[in-house]
């Protein structure tokens, strides 16, 4: 008898002790998890993750039958033109328009899937260039995408949907993967944000969504949004915004972005896989946790309220009175506690991957991510 037999059998024996309804919910959650061939401790087994999934090609119907009138995919891309030849080729099967914005000093020299509008501009800065991008989205919804990261088609149309029945919601997204790349082409899986899980930003008052926003930051740069929403921010908030120390502190734009999204409306986390994402030490997230930590703390905190101070200006329009100093104040002290808990670890970051692949659904992104990476090996192990 196997351990992962034995774990099911000792599952289903305390869900038949179990004496509240909390108990018998985490232990479902469990049986779940153990009864998954290829997600035990974290870590694939020797059955592959494609043995959930029979023969049926789940994720290619799922990118085939994306509603191109609803959604816009945009791919921003600097100098990594090895990772935007993986992400063409992972999205290229989507049904729906796709923009890439590249301001690498050279041009991409491949051929573009015929659904990729190809934009070249050599030098332009990450703000303006999507800036750029969504002024030319028509769709209802957008969708980023950053180029070492691999969205689940199936995720995407289940946020189109949520974002359709709860109008009052600006964005929506899921649960976070990360992937590193190990010896003989096999990759190390974690859970990323693991204390996001079930973080939902809702309610009527847009102060209330900032100070919770800030209170427990979860980005929702790579959600999929109202395109007004993130059109507002790249096209009208972020040029207000104080250039040279958004290019000292790139995170700060990503925070604004989010403070942006919820002045809008709520931000939505649905149970289920959104993203994979790959480790590397150069990715835009890597690069912004850097200079963060790096960064002097007066200097840091003369940057962050500076950043703030215009974002209560520019958001005026859309709060309306709520829009006062004194709340992005609070805001702001929000916002550093949290980086402060951050810092000291105080709540779960990283874990192991069976606290974000729960179904078949989930296993699918996994399963062509792995696929994927296999064909297209870009980092050394």
């Amino acid at each position: 008898m196997t351990t992962t037999l034995l774990f099911v059998i000792l599952i289903l024996l305390l869900l038949l002790l179990a004496d509240t309804k909390k108990q018998r919910k985490k232990l479902e959650r469990y049986f779940a998890i153990l009864s998954t061939p290829g997600i035990v401790q974290g870590r694939r087994t020797q059955r592959s993750w494609s043995s959930l999934l029979g023969s049926k090609n789940v994720m290619g119907e799922a990118a085939s039958s994306l509603d191109r009138e609803k959604i816009t995919l945009v791919i921003p891309t600097h100098n990594r033109h090895r990772y935007l030849r993986r992400s063409l080729d992972y999205y290229g099967s989507w049904s729906i328009r796709i923009l890439v914005i590249d301001s690498s000093e050279t041009r991409f020299d491949q051929t573009v899937p015929a659904s990729v509008e190809y934009l070249h501009l050599p030098g332009l800065e990450f703000g303006e260039k999507i800036g750029l991008a969504m002024e030319k989205v028509t769709t209802p919804y957008v969708l980023l995408s950053a180029d070492d990261d691999l969205i689940s088609a199936m995720s995407v149309k289940a946020m189109v949907r949520h974002l359709e029945e709860h109008p009052s919601h600006a964005c929506a997204q899921g649960w976070h993967a990360g992937f590193s790349p190990q010896k003989k082409k096999k990759l190390k899986w974690r859970g990323m944000h693991l204390f996001a899980k079930e973080l939902q930003i809702d309610g009527s008052d847009p102060g209330e969504r900032i100070l919770k926003q800030c209170a427990s930051y979860m980005n929702c740069f790579y959600a999929v949004h109202r395109t007004p929403v993130l059109k507002h921010f790249f096209c009208q908030v972020c040029p207000s915004l104080p250039k040279e120390t958004l290019l000292k502190r790139p995170e700060l734009l990503e925070i604004g972005q989010a403070i942006n999204t919820v002045a809008h409306g709520g931000h939505a986390t649905l149970p289920m896989l959104w993203i994979a994402r790959e480790m590397i030490v150069d990715s835009a997230g890597a690069s912004a946790q850097a200079s963060n930590a790096q960064a002097d703390p007066s200097v840091a905190a003369k940057q962050e309220n500076e950043v703030f101070q215009a974002l209560a200006t520019a958001l005026a329009g859309v709060i309306g009175e709520g829009a006062s100093a004194a709340l992005f104040e609070q805001a702001l002290r929000s916002y550093t506690n949290f980086k402060g808990k951050w810092a000291r670890q105080m709540f779960a970051h990283f874990g192991p991957v069976e606290n974000v692949v729960y179904s078949p659904e989930d296993a699918a992104l996994v399963h062509q991510v792995e696929k994927l990476v296999r064909k297209h090996p870009l980092t050394r192990g």
